[in-house]
């Protein structure tokens, strides 16, 4: 029993030393990342918060990174409350109020409007940029 516990103490201090002083969103985000030759990061999906964290990199301006904070509040403001729409369907099936055919349908209607805010939202984003910075940013996604 002390060899197991004095071995996890050993595993837990030596994953500890190893993750020490790493950048939480960093962290987050390496495994869907990789260097390009010029020092960017490189990524399929450039959201609100990757271009204000490559402000620098993009020139951005003060504005810029204003309209981009704006959007993105609108965008998130969207997403909760199709969140909390979903689990009142969800609540709804459970106490039998709707059919499950009736929360298909609902779902399949509420992807769609999804799908069409997050290129509203992506339009919205690439409107803010001006032309060198869409390209830079059309680069990034490849």
């Amino acid at each position: 029993m002390k060899w197991t516990t004095g071995m996890a103490m050993v595993f837990f201090s030596l994953l500890a030393h190893s993750i020490q002083g790493q950048d939480p969103a960093e962290a987050r985000d390496r495994f869907e990342r990789g260097r390009r030759a010029d020092g960017l990061e490189r990524t399929r999906e450039l959201s609100a918060d990757r271009l204000i964290r490559l402000r620098s990199d993009l020139n951005l301006t003060n504005d810029q990174v204003d309209r981009i904070k704006a959007a993105q509040a609108t965008s998130r403001g969207f997403t909760d409350a199709a969140r909390l729409q979903m689990r009142d369907l969800r609540d709804a099936l459970r106490d039998d109020e709707i059919t499950r055919d009736e929360l298909r349908t609902e779902m399949s209607r509420r992807r769609t409007l999804a799908a069409e805010e997050r290129l509203a939202h992506r339009r919205e984003l690439d409107a803010v940029l001006d032309d060198t910075q869409r390209e830079l940013v059309r680069e990034l996604r490849r």
